[in-house]
């Protein structure tokens, strides 16, 4: 299993660190277990990618998006099966309302790999990971960060 449903109230309260971005009008569907989200809404299925911080449609309705699911490059883009199949060789195993998270985030320059992954809670990972994106967004590609604030909640 690479989906979960996180609790629709911790999704509520993570997406306000996201504010730039345009969730009205799309429905909650599931969540990788990187806390990537898709949603659903009149103009198809979007991604929310937590690594990228994007929000991009990629399908245009379900059965779509389960065919893209159903080969192996929509697993690795969008599921991170190969990641998410060495964490649990490592024991790295979730518990409810958890999921993977980089200890350094690849947008701040950290590997995507087994060394790299940590346990988080789900609304911990949306949270300091819209905070982060929040101070790089508007950056120019390859600018060298000094530091990130995040708060703690």
């Amino acid at each position: 299993m690479f989906l979960f449903k996180p609790d629709l109230d911790d999704i509520r309260k993570g997406l306000t660190a996201w504010d730039w971005l345009d969730f009205s009008g799309k429905t909650f569907l599931t969540a990788n277990l990187f806390g990537d989200m898709f949603f659903e809404s009149s103009e198809g299925i979007y991604f929310f990618d937590t690594l990228e911080g994007t929000l991009t449609v990629i399908a245009t309705d379900r059965n779509e998006l389960q065919s893209l699911l159903n080969t192996k490059p929509g697993q690795e883009q969008l599921l991170l099966v190969s990641l998410v199949s060495e964490a649990r060789d490592n024991q790295l195993i979730l518990s409810e309302n958890q999921c993977y998270d980089f200890i350094v985030p690849p947008s701040l320059g950290g590997e995507l790999s087994i060394d790299n992954l940590q346990l988080m809670p789900f609304l911990s990972k949306l949270k300091a990971a819209g905070a982060i994106y929040a101070q790089i967004k508007e950056l120019p590609i390859g600018t060298k960060i000094k530091s990130i604030e995040l708060e703690r909640t």
